[in-house]
């Protein structure tokens, strides 16, 4: 299953190239590498790891407020 996650993530991908200009690629990677470190692609390929990350920072943050200072 891998492979074709894999295949699919790409076709993903290529499909995202043909919609933006090489310009505009270019300037989401000059801006991904200068504030993380990472490519477009790399972004893009850890997506799902990404944003279950950002979910649980969420949840926490949701917690805290809760918590500490009573809104819900």
């Amino acid at each position: 299953m891998e492979g074709l996650d894999t295949l699919l993530l790409k076709a993903i991908f290529q499909s995202i190239q043909d919609e933006l200009d090489s310009e505009r690629i270019k300037n989401i990677n000059l801006r991904l590498k200068q504030e993380y470190g990472l490519s477009f692609q790399e972004v893009f390929n850890k997506f799902d790891k990404m944003q279950g990350i950002l979910q649980k920072f969420d949840d926490d943050l949701k917690t805290l407020k809760i918590e500490y200072c009573g809104i819900s």
